[in-house]
Parts: C-alpha cells; structure tokens; sequence
C-alpha cells in the first residue's frame, strides 16, 4: 500500500492499488467482490458472474497451463478418475448429476487464483462476507424470534424462503436450506471479520465507524449462530477462536477459550459427579444441544456412526473407484428404507462414492495448497506484513470448512461449494511463490528461489 497512510486507511475500503490502477485484472477482482456480496442472497446472478470472472482468470495464463501448472495436471487426472468411476457407476444418472456439479468447481479454482495473487487481493474475498453477514444474521434471527415467513413467489425469484419456525424446525437456517448450512457460513463470516477487526487494532483504529460496524456484526453472527443450535458450528467458531489466540499470542483467551470447552463437555458428557454445579455455570443450550437431550430417540438409521458403517461397508465392496456420485442416498434408502441425502462425512462420502484414488488426488491438491499457503504466511510474519492476517483468516476458514465436513457435508449447498472452492483458489493464488506450489521441483531437489 505504498504511497497510503496506514493508519488512517479503513478496511472496508477497495485497496489502493486497485483504485489507483483499474486494470481488467482488478475490474474482474470487483465483479468477484460482487458475486460474493450477492451470492447467499440471490446465487444464480451470482454464479454466471463468478462463471464469467473465473473464464476471464483463465484467459489471463495464454496457454501456459498445460507446461507449468501441477495444480491443472492434477485435477485433470482427478477428472479423468471421475468419469472412469461415472461410467462405472451403479446409478448412473445420478453419478452423472454429480459430475456435471462438480467438475466446474475445478474450472473456478483454476481462474479464480489467477486474478487473486497477492494478499492485499484477498480484501476481495474477505469483505463480501463481513458486510452481508449481519443481513443474513437478521434474517435468521427474524425467522425464529419474530417468526418471518416469505411468500412462494419469494422462493422463486430469490431461491430460498422463511418458514417463520426455521429448518428443522425450530433452528434457524435464514436464507440456507438447513441450519448447519448456515452455522458455517457465518463461522467463516466470524473468521474474517475478525480478521479484519484486527487489522484495524494494528492500526490504532480501535474507535472508527468501521470498527463498530465490525462489532456489531460479530454480535449478530453470534447471537445468529446460537439459534442454529448446530454443534458443529459451535464446535468450530471456538476452534477458529484458539486459533487466532495462539496465532497472536493471546495465551489468557486462549486459556479461557478452552476452559470453556473442558466445562461444556464436563456439563454434556462428564460424570456425575460435579455435573450438577457445572450444569448450572455453562447455558443450558449448550450441554443440552451437545448431549443430545433436546432430540432424543432418534431413529437408528439417522445416526452419524449408522450412515459411517454403511459407508466403510460401501468402501470395502469397491475400494478403488466407488459406487458413483450421489449414489450413497439411493443405495442407502435401498438398504435401510430410510432416505438420507448424505452420510455426514464428506470424505467417507467421496471414498464410497468415487474410490480411494479420488479421494487421495483430492486431498493432495488441497493439501499442498494449504502447505503453501502456510508457508507463505510463515514468510510473512518474519517480514511483518499487515495483510498476512487475511491470508491467517482464509487458511483458518478453510480448515473450519475441512473439520465441518468430517461431521457433514457442504457440498450439496452450492453456495458454501462455491465459496470453499473460491477459499482454497485465494490461497492458491498467494502461495503460488512458495516452494509447495511447485511440489514436483521439490521433490527434484532443486533449489527453490523467490
């Protein structure tokens, strides 16, 4: 940000780069910035903007692709082992509805990275959430306590309504499907904003319009996130909470933090004995929601370790290439009677469904990202940059993303795929001078240069 007084820069505004020089690289970055704003609230307007920025990102490498990019020679050997497991899939209209849902998202990430290559970029990625968040939060917050309902001409302009009694019933989802869906969205949102909140404390901008904004959309996520009632999402705003302490020292929040956590399962979990005193020190929507007490005698059939069985099951029958995407739902109904859109663990879900191979090729590509990713913050923290916190705040968001799919699956919201792809294509884009971008030199033994 050369030329820019620090201090006095708000964070909600564009970069100064990008205001000083609209190249078409940063006019892409905006319709980005857009896309994102606009995305929970109407996702088709959205998609075909995001389709269009990452066909524009594409174009920016001229051909350079198939010679200098692993990343490309890696997802094009996943695509093939896809349509391999496509063919042989059980069902395969449904395996083919998959695919066709799944293979764009690589085309996304190979764009998207292409025009977000440096951290002050990542101001592109971060703001859309903390800015839209706090409407969400509202909606949600609106649709339990005051019981707002939309019409149906509403759900077909927008693609989404309010039952006035939230999804399942009594915990709020706003303008997602399901609860949990909207717990990780606003996790992420909690993520960057304080991010961003952080940012401004650096800069001494500790009383600023934008500070308040930032607080009080905290608030909102918060309070929001509660009414979800998801576990999950609880789970995984305190991890993103351990994580920021660690990550600037805070050892008296971090300490807190995980006293929280200890007295929780304690009052959920713990032996009787003291269980009664801790019960009356931490909220009762807390151990209530995590023992299990507020739905008890649910059925066999929709519990996580009977839907992880049959799954271990499906992956023994057919190791290497799977039973076909979005197969798990149909043989599962066939098996048990009972219908269940996925088995709560996206990575045994991609095992059962498209094999052990798939499932490594995609946890590799992801995986030697995210080393990047780490690497390069780890460069930046010895240079002091100001903006390695945003790129701190997606590597947190994206592992959040990671651990929620242990215990569910966001891939069939295609708002939240969308946007864990865009995560992982950002920090893609930063890492890209880092030695875990280039793994195969690496590997060589070749001596690696800034």
């Amino acid at each position: 940000m050369t030329g820019v007084d620090k201090k006095t820069t708000a964070v909600l505004r564009i970069p100064a780069g990008d205001k000083r020089e609209l190249s078409r690289q940063g006019l892409y970055r905006i319709l980005l910035f857009f896309a994102l704003l606009i995305l929970p609230l109407q996702s088709l307007i959205a998609i075909i903007i995001i389709v269009y920025v990452s066909h524009k990102g594409w174009q920016e490498k001229n051909g350079e692709f198939p010679k200098k990019d692993w990343q490309l020679g890696f997802l094009l050997v996943l695509t093939f082992s896809l349509i391999i497991s496509t063919i042989l899939a059980e069902r395969k209209q449904e395996a083919i509805l998959g695919v066709i849902h799944l293979l764009p998202l690589f085309w996304v990430f190979l764009g998207i990275r292409n025009l977000i290559d440096d951290c002050q970029h990542l101001w592109y990625i971060i703001v859309p959430f903390v800015v839209n968040s706090p409407l969400i939060a509202i909606i949600g917050i609106g649709e339990i306590v005051f019981h707002w309902k939309t019409p149906l001409l509403f759900y077909k302009i927008f693609g989404w309504r309010l039952t006035g009694e939230g999804t399942p019933l009594g915990r709020a989802a706003s303008v997602f499907p399901y609860a949990n869906s909207l717990a990780l969205y606003l996790v992420i949102s909690c993520i960057f904003t304080l991010a961003l909140l952080l940012n401004n404390w650096d800069k001494k901008r500790i009383i600023a319009p934008d500070t308040i904004f930032l607080i009080t959309a905290v608030i909102l996520n918060l309070y929001c996130l509660v009414l979800t009632q998801s576990r999950n999402g609880w789970i995984l705003f305190f991890i993103a909470t351990i994580a920021f302490s660690i990550y600037r020292g805070w050892k008296i929040i971090n300490h807190l933090t995980i006293l929280t956590i200890v007295l929780t399962m304690w009052a959920s979990f713990g032996p009787s004995y003291g269980q009664e005193i801790v019960r009356k020190i931490v909220p009762d929507f807390l151990w209530l929601r995590f023992s299990d007490q507020l739905y008890p005698n649910r059925p066999l059939e929709e519990l996580r370790i009977s839907q992880w069985k049959y799954c271990l099951e499906l992956i023994k029958s057919r190791p290497l290439l799977g039973w076909g995407l979005r197969n798990f739902s149909v043989l599962y109904e066939e098996k048990t009677g009972h219908y269940l859109g996925h088995p709560h663990n996206f990575f045994l879900m991609m095992t059962a469904e498209t094999g052990i191979i798939t499932t490594i090729m995609l946890l590799l590509v992801s995986g030697l990202v995210i080393m990047g990713g780490i690497v390069c913050l780890l460069q930046g923290r010895r240079k002091k940059r100001e903006t390695d916190i945003f790129l701190f705040s997606l590597l947190t968001a994206f592992l959040c993303s990671s651990i929620y799919n242990l215990f569910d699956v966001s891939v069939f919201d295609v708002r939240l795929n969308i946007i864990v792809w865009i995560i992982l294509a950002a920090i893609a884009g930063v890492a890209q001078n880092t030695p875990f971008y280039h793994p195969i030199r690496l590997l060589k033994g070749v001596k690696w240069q800034k």
